[in-house]
């Protein structure tokens, strides 16, 4: 379908709802075609999802930690307040805020790599379809982890969610840029190996470097 056919076959607007619960109950080519058709869908949009259910996360691990008497900033605890629930409120909206600065950064990563490989969208459409899908899991996982708080098998629900959202991402990436499913996966495979190439190249240097330090004996 030619861009312009993407653009203007589907002009029914979308609430905020329809599109997370198509994306995630009806995953297609011809759902993502339509989220993208909305003439309401916008980077804006799908930023404000992301921020809006980080924060609820972030709100329901606090909740949680208050109720067993856990911070989640417990890590800062030598630092005089760092476990206050006050601090605690500072930090969700800036959480959240990293997380749609982590959430533009991702995107553009694998758009830019999707555009080497051969693909034909754009990092707007792929914003859209990856927060379609990125939004409602996090909900999930808000309540997950409030249940984790009292039920530990809560916890290990995480799993097959994290699974299925990948298998999302997959093909969101295909949707949007209209190349293979292999060139899809490849996407998201190359910047893991590039971290994971990295990671390794920094374990290797770093024990070089204190091994010559201990024998140089300090």
């Amino acid at each position: 379908m030619s861009e312009e056919g993407l653009n203007t076959r589907w002009r029914v607007p979308l609430e905020w709802h329809e599109v997370w619960i198509r994306a995630i109950t009806r995953p297609s080519l011809t759902t993502f075609e339509e989220m993208l058709a909305d003439y309401r869908a916008s980077t804006s949009r799908a930023y404000t999802w992301i921020y809006a259910t980080s924060l609820i996360s972030q709100l329901a691990i606090l909740v949680g930690g208050w109720s067993t008497a856990r911070s989640p900033y417990d890590g800062l605890g030598a630092y005089p307040g760092a476990d206050s629930p006050m601090l605690s409120l500072i930090c969700a909206p800036v959480s959240a805020g990293a997380a749609v600065l982590g959430f533009m950064i991702s995107v553009g990563i694998f758009q830019w790599i999707a555009g080497r490989l051969g693909g034909t969208g754009e990092y707007e459409n792929l914003a859209i379809a990856m927060a379609s899908y990125q939004a409602p899991p996090a909900v999930v996982s808000a309540v997950l982890g409030l249940l984790g708080s009292w039920v530990l098998c809560g916890q290990w629900l995480f799993i097959p969610l994290g699974i299925y959202s990948l298998v999302l991402q997959v093909m969101a990436i295909k949707a949007v840029n209209r190349f293979s499913w292999e060139r899809a996966v490849a996407t998201i495979l190359i910047p893991v190996g590039v971290l994971v190439l990295v990671g390794c190249l920094a374990t290797v240097v770093l024990g070089v470097t204190l091994g010559s330090l201990f024998e140089a004996g300090f």
